[in-house]
């Protein structure tokens, strides 16, 4: 299956981000902590809540 990419921009800490993700495959997106990891999960359910 083909990746889905969501741009991300203006959110929080995150000045413009491009996150891949696959469909029916578990995503882990890791990081240092205070890099956004919360903040691009958070930007990903408001935007399936349609804010």
């Amino acid at each position: 299956m083909p990746d889905h990419i969501i741009l991300i921009k203006n959110c929080n800490n995150i000045q413009s981000a491009e996150i891949s993700l696959s469909e029916n495959t578990l995503n882990i997106k890791f990081g240092y902590n205070g890099t956004g990891k919360s903040t691009i999960g958070e930007a990903i359910r408001l935007k399936m809540e349609g804010n």
